[in-house]
C-alpha cells in the first residue's frame, strides 16, 4: 500500500523495516532449527516489492528526486528554523502554524513555494514552532517513557506476538513524520497511538508474565498467569 501511494519516505522506511524483521526472524528461527516460514515470508516480500514496489508513480517521483526537483524541503526547513529562532523557548502556540506561515512569506519566490504549505513537514520543527524548546522537552520525555515501556515488554516476551512488527510500524510512522505530514492527519495520529498502546506498559519494571489476582479470605492476593495475547 505504501509503494502504491508513491510515497518515497513511506516506501523506503517500510522496505528497511521489512528487511530488518526478516533478518531478525531468520536468525531466531535458525536457532530453533526451523526457518521455512521465514524464508517463505521473505520470498513473498521480494515478490511484492518486485511486482508492486516499482509502480509508475513511485518511479516517477524517484526520478524527480534524483533530477533535483526535491529542493522544497531544504528551503522549507531553513525558513522555519529561522522562525523558530525568533521564539525559541515557548514557540508561537498550538495550531498557529498556518497563520505563522502566511505572516512570514518574505519574498515572492518564498511565497510561491510555501504559500500552500500547512505543515513544516518535520515533527521536531512542528513541536518547536508550536511550543518551543520547553514543549519539545516535555513531549520528548513522555515519548521516552512510553518507548522504554514498549521495548521492555517486547523484550520480556522475547519479541513474540508480533512485537517486532508493532515496533517496526511505529518506526515507519516516526521516520515519515520527520519528512512529511503523517502525524498531522488525525486518523494516522490515532492509529499510531493505538499501536503504541498495544505494547506499552506504564511501569516498565512490572512482570509481563504474572498479574495480581483477587484477595483470598485471609487478605492475601493470589497470582495467576497473564493472558499473553
Amino acid at each position: 500500500a505504501c509503494f502504491l501511494t508513491g510515497s518515497r519516505s513511506a516506501g523506503a522506511a517500510s522496505l528497511m523495516v521489512l528487511v530488518a524483521i526478516s533478518v531478525l526472524r531468520f536468525r531466531k528461527e535458525r536457532r530453533r532449527g526451523s526457518n521455512r516460514v521465514v524464508l517463505a515470508a521473505a520470498a513473498v516480500v521480494v515478490l511484492l516489492i518486485a511486482t508492486v514496489g516499482i509502480a509508475d508513480l513511485l518511479v516517477d517521483r524517484l526520478s524527480e528526486a534524483v533530477g533535483g526537483d526535491n529542493s522544497g524541503r531544504p528551503l522549507m526547513w531553513a525558513h522555519y528554523v529561522q522562525l523558530f529562532q525568533q521564539a525559541p523557548w515557548f514557540g508561537y502556540g498550538l495550531g498557529s502554524f498556518e497563520t505563522l506561515n502566511a505572516r512570514y512569506l518574505g519574498d515572492p519566490r518564498l511565497a510561491q513555494e510555501l504559500w500552500t504549505v500547512n505543515s513544516p513537514h518535520n515533527l521536531i520543527l512542528q513541536f518547536l514552532l508550536d511550543g518551543g524548546i520547553v514543549y519539545l522537552a516535555l513531549v520528548g520525555a513522555a515519548a521516552w517513557l512510553i518507548g522504554r515501556g514498549i521495548l521492555a515488554r517486547a523484550a520480556a516476551f522475547d519479541w513474540q506476538y508480533a512485537s517486532d512488527g508493532i515496533v517496526g510500524a511505529l518506526a515507519i510512522v516516526v521516520a515519515c513524520a520527520m519528512v512529511d505530514i503523517v502525524l498531522d492527519v488525525p486518523a494516522m495520529a490515532c492509529l499510531t497511538a493505538f499501536i503504541a498502546g498495544l505494547l506499552w506498559i506504564p511501569r516498565a519494571g512490572a512482570s509481563p508474565n504474572r498479574r495480581r489476582g483477587p484477595r483470598t479470605s485471609a487478605g492475601e492476593r493470589t497470582d495467576r498467569p497473564r493472558f499473553a495475547g
